[in-house]
């Protein structure tokens, strides 16, 4: 696996080259690491060099996703990826396309680290 960055680097990278556009989520790993929750969150690639990607949320305050099986399996057509008060923030299923959190949002982690990696 390749080191992609973390942090505000990784914010920057996943929002301009959006490598999670079209891609889609096979695997959530929800962990507690000495006493700090996090949530490992696997992806396969659609359209890019980049095949597979993981991204480890740290410090994770907190994360809902939500599993109807009448629909595929984590399909991301959209994301939203900003920091707020803090935090960064990530929804797999924005209620709408903005820069704002929303409680209308889905599948969301709100987390205080990030980092990723590809293959």
């Amino acid at each position: 696996m390749v080191y992609l960055g973390k942090d505000d680097e990784l914010l920057d990278i996943l929002v301009n080259q959006a490598y999670l556009s079209n891609a889609v989520i096979y695997r959530i790993n929800v962990c507690l690491i000495d006493d700090v929750l996090c949530v490992e969150v696997n992806f396969k690639i659609q359209g890019s060099k980049v095949k597979e990607m993981k991204i480890v949320f740290q410090v994770v305050k907190e994360y809902g996703f939500n599993y109807n099986s009448m629909s595929f399996f984590y399909n991301i057509e959209m994301f939203k990826l900003l920091k707020c008060d803090g935090f960064y923030y990530i929804s797999f299923d924005p209620y709408e396309d903005d820069f704002e959190r929303s409680t209308m949002d889905n599948d969301i982690i709100l987390f205080e680290h990030f980092e990723a990696y590809s293959t």
